[in-house]
């Protein structure tokens, strides 16, 4: 994620939409650099506890991201 104001870190959650499952896991918000970039970034680890279809949002003040990704397993 590249935020602004620079530095401002967005907060992640995820759901399973397809079926019930435990929560995502979000191991943490880390600040780095793309090469070159005016900004910094934010580079975030996540564990998905199953395979299946999850919603993901990311969320900074009052403007959010959200998309859905397949889970493969394996």
């Amino acid at each position: 994620w590249v935020t602004t104001p620079p530095g401002a870190k967005p907060s992640l959650t995820g759901e399973r939409i397809d079926a019930s499952a435990r929560p995502l896991h979000v191991a943490g918000v880390n600040t780095g650099a793309f090469s070159g970039a005016a900004n910094p970034s934010h580079m975030t680890p996540v564990e998905f506890p199953t395979a299946g279809c999850w919603r993901l949002r990311a969320r900074l003040r009052d403007v959010s991201l959200v998309y859905v990704v397949q889970v493969s397993a394996g």
